[in-house]
Parts: C-alpha cells; structure tokens; sequence
C-alpha cells in the first residue's frame, strides 16, 4: 500500500473482548501485516500482527504502543506488558 499521509503511518487497533479498551501500534512496515488480519479479525495473544517501520514522521524504526480505556482515558500500556512471555508465534 502506498505510504499513508499521516504522522503515525500504518498502524493497527486491536478492541479488547474483556474491556473494549483499544490497543494501537503505530509506524508498521508497509505490507507487513499477516494476511489474516483483516477489519474484525479475531487475534490472540502472542500472534503476529505486524513487523516495525518507519511509516509517517519518523526518522528510523521504532513502535508507538498506546492504549485507550473504553472510557476514551489513556492508559499506561507499559504496565499491561507482560514481559515474561516468550511463546510467539509468527
């Protein structure tokens, strides 16, 4: 896809089932998403969604992550990272 016109680039937002906060990741690689992902994929935790860029204003690659609570509230999404997880599948 071509590059988009933003500041953020390609990205992707994932709605929680439990919560309905929304998960965002910014500046993807164009053309990178898996194929399964499409608008109303199901996706599960450690699936691939897609590999990190340097889409819109960026000057290297790098993600923005954010997280917003249903409520429209940002929330630190650093504090919901599990970083013991290892079992990715690509």
């Amino acid at each position: 896809q071509p590059e988009p016109k933003n500041k953020t680039g390609n990205f992707i937002k994932v709605k929680c089932d439990s919560t309905n906060d929304i998960v965002s990741y910014f500046h993807l690689y164009p053309n990178s998403a898996s194929n399964k992902i499409k608008t109303n994929s199901k996706v599960s935790k450690g699936q691939f969604l897609a590999r990190v860029g340097t889409t819109g204003e960026s000057t290297g690659n790098h993600l923005h992550l954010g997280l917003n609570a249903d409520t429209g509230t940002r929330l630190d999404a650093l504090y919901f990272i599990d970083f013991s997880f290892t079992n990715y599948k690509d």
